[in-house]
């Protein structure tokens, strides 16, 4: 019997002619490994930090700095990596992303001074600020469009396992004592560095891994390359359906208005993939999904890493101490160091001192954060049940008390930060999974507004259990971030597809800068607006989402 060849089959029905098996999980395995590496690169200046602090003789100030530096970098280089694969190709650049980030963290592990460690940090931090986009771009791509919602939103639980997962790796590690010295550097070699190492494997593994797989075809396609399109659309094929199973399609068009022009130079080029995105017909969809990026960034991010810095200022030596009386005390030390009367300074005071309030981005929760902690713990040794969350926070400003500090983390604490991670990755798949049958765009706008209506109760209640739970709900709203994304990487055209992608995640993580200082500053005296605040604005990112396109799915045209 003869087989009907087809001509001229749009990319998305050829995708979906190969069928959705073992070549997708292989694929989706592959992106789970770069998230790890780009996760495991980026956070792990959150443990770092502290393990480091006495080697290299930091204070807060200092440490501050460092823990920024991450972000600094993302913002920015993330843009310029978006140009590069959509020029270069996804699959080599993302090896050369993940490779450049392993050498730059894995040499900072060899810092003499805190000053080249925050360096190499920025370097390891530009070199995989656009992972997380592209390898979203070409998982996106080489899914089939039935199962590209579901499997781009497996990739926000990875991303939390992954986080997770790096609080239980200091477990075993940085307990340990050994110290070798390396004359050449005037350094010890100790459990903090290797604790570094460790964290950039992922970054290797995955570099190398992706240099095995294929390049997006839905990228060849959009710069001539059909005949490599359609050879790897049978290879997929291949590989879910078996070597012997034919591919019928014959040649491959892609459904879009306009392909990549070729431009002379850098800089022209990289205006020429930026400019589409900035005008008509592509500058609302760009407008409208950078805008629900900030918001979802500005309201939630911040939110959801309270509660882990709130378990890892824990330290040890202090367990079952108010962290925020430590931190007030490791301010007070280091203002010691710079001869400023600390102890004629209330902890308000302390507070409010402008030195310790200029945090960079990353690390702000340290001076927030602790309110939660602490004003939990107050209400559960008082058995108080007739006071709001506000004002267990507040309560945790009016004691002082001098206490040591050292440079280890708690062990209970950081299975407590894994807990965390696990529970909204848990949470993620349930959602996915319901996504199935209401849609991505009824389940983003739900989740938003269940987010937003919860922020504004947490303190209308005096019940702390009521009110930690209608917390967690709120933090919630950060599992949009990956239905989001699907909606990014379906609605542009794939020859500015990485480009818009890393441009609304640039605007977004810039807006949770704004976001954790305004959030900082509020906290201090306007406790209650900042929730009003804050969640009133998920309120309305949830009304905007109502103007995303439908996501009904595509009617078949090709023949089975």
């Amino acid at each position: 019997m003869v087989v009907k060849k087809l001509e001229k089959v749009s990319y998305e029905d050829a995708l979906e002619m190969t069928g959705f098996g073992k070549f997708n999980y292989l694929m989706l395995a592959l992106v789970g490994s770069m998230i790890m590496g780009m996760a495991s690169e980026i956070f792990s200046v959150s443990f770092l930090v502290t393990a480091s602090a006495c080697e290299l003789a930091t204070v807060s100030s200092q440490q501050a700095l460092i823990a920024g530096t991450p972000l600094v970098g993302i913002i920015a280089s993330s843009h310029f990596w978006g140009y590069l694969a959509d020029t270069q190709g996804r699959r080599k650049i993302l090896s050369v992303s993940l490779l450049t980030g392993f050498g730059a963290g894995f040499l900072a592990t060899f810092s003499p001074n805190w000053i080249v460690y925050m360096l190499l940090k920025f370097a390891s931090s530009c070199g995989v600020a656009g992972t997380y986009a592209l390898a979203l771009t070409l998982l996106g791509e080489c899914t089939p469009h039935t199962k590209r919602t579901t499997m781009i939103a497996y990739t926000t639980s990875i991303f939390l396992i992954c986080t997770g997962s790096m609080a239980i790796i200091t477990i075993p590690v940085l307990p340990l004592t050994f110290s070798y010295y390396i004359p050449y550097l005037n350094i010890h070699f100790n459990s903090w560095r290797l604790l570094n190492i460790i964290y950039c494997i992922p970054c290797a593994l995955s570099g190398l891994g992706v240099l095995k797989s294929y390049e997006s075809p839905k990228y060849l396609l959009s710069v001539g390359e059909e005949d490599k399109a359609l050879e790897i659309l049978r290879g997929i094929n291949a590989i879910n359906n078996g070597k012997d199973a034919e591919f019928k399609v014959m040649s491959v068009t892609l459904d879009e208005d306009r392909k990549a022009t070729d431009v002379v130079g850098l800089w022209a080029s990289l205006k020429s993939q930026t400019t589409p995105l900035l005008k008509p017909p592509l500058l609302k969809k760009t407008l409208l999904l950078s805008l629900l990026f900030i918001i979802v960034y500005f309201c939630s991010t911040s939110c959801l890493q309270s509660c882990k810095k709130v378990m890892r200022l824990n330290v040890n030596g202090y367990r079952g101490r108010r962290p925020k009386k430590v931190w007030m005390n490791c301010v007070k030390e280091d203002m010691h160091k710079k001869d400023m009367n600390s102890d004629m300074m209330t902890d308000r005071e302390v507070w409010r001192s402008s030195t310790y309030r200029a945090d960079p981005p990353l690390n702000p929760y340290m001076v927030w954060l602790p309110y939660i902690a602490d004003g939990m713990m107050r209400a559960i040794e008082r058995d108080d049940s007739n006071i709001t969350f506000c004002q267990m926070l507040q309560t945790s400003l009016d004691v002082t008390k001098t206490q040591t500090a050292n440079c280890g983390l708690d062990q209970t604490a950081m299975i407590m930060v894994f807990c965390i991670d696990v529970f909204m990755a848990i949470l993620n798949l349930i959602l996915t999974t319901i996504m199935t049958c209401t849609g991505r765009k009824t389940l983003l706008i739900s989740l938003q507004l269940l987010s937003g209506v919860a922020g504004l109760l947490v303190n209308l209640s005096s019940s702390w259990i009521v009110s930690n739970i209608l917390f967690i709900i709120y933090v919630s709203g950060v599992l949009n971030f990956g239905f989001l994304a699907t909606f990014v990487v379906d609605v542009f055209p794939t020859y500015v597809k990485a480009m818009a992608v890393c441009l609304c995640l640039m605007v977004g993580r810039g807006s949770s800068v704004l976001g954790i200082n305004i959030l900082k500053a509020l906290l201090t005296d306007h406790c209650q607006l900042s929730f009003y605040g804050f969640a009133g604005l998920a309120i309305v990112g949830g009304l905007i989402s109502f103007l995303l396109p439908s996501d009904l799915k595509k009617k078949k045209n090709v023949e089975p």
